[in-house]
């Protein structure tokens, strides 16, 4: 999520930035209640087409991150003083204080140390990406060959994303054999791609990458039959079987394929750089990183003690209210944070 790896700042690097840390707050109101909601209710199909429509944001994260930090002939070791540094300090500063709350709220004082070190639930981020820092001078090297970049990218996309969500499908149909298939799968030990590591690489990949008109259209189409399959196998599974997450799970081919089509959407969109809104969205963006370490804390409260959440009205006015409400909050708290001398820009 760094800004300072460009000199010359490229606009749609903002605005994905920018949706997608909003989609990320309209998650986790979702996330709260999407268990509870009674399945079959008009609340639990709206609250499945939020869900849905969201899923594409952490990998596009991760795509801007790898066309950042792979177009920057950046040395790796300053990567790690600058970056790394970073995002170690603003995670034990955001953990603490989150550990801190837990503690007030009547956790014990051992769960809430764990707490410091695991971090909150959406902190999980912090760890893929500082283990993604740790393996940029591999990826320096494969992207310098487009084909060995290609192939890459495929392996990573058969051995993280498709066999896994192979043997998840097949799992429910012939449960029998999953396990089989779980061992072959592990046994092949395809370490190196698998994770976010595909994403990080396509992100550089994408954003080299002219793709003409009609390649764009078929991505558009892959993108929003991704996000109807998407929602409509995740109701029918839950409808017939039992609620599960595993159509949303951000290493499924149908989060992969609406995350390329938003990438490659919002690449090709032409944007002014001196536009009032540009101006706008670039201020966002340079506080997205903080806005997506705090914005839990207003989801919780917002919850917790005003009791608004996706089911406590209706779903189509709550969760896109809501979701403005904390994002605006939550910007305008990292935005007098930023302006803390010397401490500001290493926490947020």
């Amino acid at each position: 999520m760094s800004n300072d790896l460009q000199k010359n700042r490229i606009e749609y690097y903002d605005y994905l930035r920018v949706f997608a840390t909003f989609s990320v707050v309209v998650i986790h109101i979702i996330s709260r209640v999407w268990y509870s909601a009674e399945i079959g209710t008009f609340e639990w199909y709206t609250i499945n087409v939020f869900f849905g429509c969201a899923r594409w944001s952490v990998p596009v994260f991760v795509m801007i991150s790898g066309a950042l930090f792979l177009n920057s002939s950046k040395p790796f070791i300053s990567i790690l003083k600058t970056n790394a540094l970073r995002l170690i300090t603003a995670f034990a500063f955001w953990s603490f204080l989150y550990a801190v709350y837990d503690y007030i709220s009547g956790q014990g004082l051992l769960e809430s140390i764990g707490n410091f070190f695991k971090g909150r639930y959406h902190m999980w981020f912090v760890f893929m990406i500082l283990g993604l820092y740790f393996i940029i001078p591999f990826l320096r090297v494969i992207i310098k060959n487009e084909k060995l970049t290609k192939y890459f990218i495929f392996l990573s996309l058969f051995s993280a994303i498709i066999i896994p969500q192979f043997v998840s499908i097949i799992s429910i149909f012939l449960p029998s054999t999953s396990s089989v298939l779980e061992s072959i799968v592990h046994n092949t030990f395809f370490y190196f791609p698998l994770g976010y590591s595909g994403y990080f690489v396509l992100g550089f990949y994408l954003s080299k990458k002219e793709i003409h008109r009609h390649w764009r259209l078929v991505l558009y189409i892959i993108g929003i039959f991704s996000v109807v399959f998407t929602i409509v196998f995740s109701l029918l599974y839950s409808a017939f079987i039992e609620k599960t997450e595993m159509f949303f799970d951000y290493l499924t081919l149908n989060v992969f394929g609406v995350s390329i089509a938003v990438f490659v959407f919002v690449k090709n969109h032409k944007f002014k750089a001196n536009s009032v809104l540009y101006r706008i969205i670039k201020n966002v963006s340079n506080h997205c990183f903080g806005i997506y370490l705090i914005h839990v804390f207003f989801v919780n409260f917002i919850s917790n003690k005003l009791h608004i959440h996706a089911l406590s009205y209706n779903p189509i006015i709550v969760v896109p209210c809501a979701s403005i409400a904390v994002f605006i909050v939550s910007f305008i708290i990292i935005f007098l944070i930023r302006r803390i001398p010397q401490i500001g820009r290493y926490i947020t």
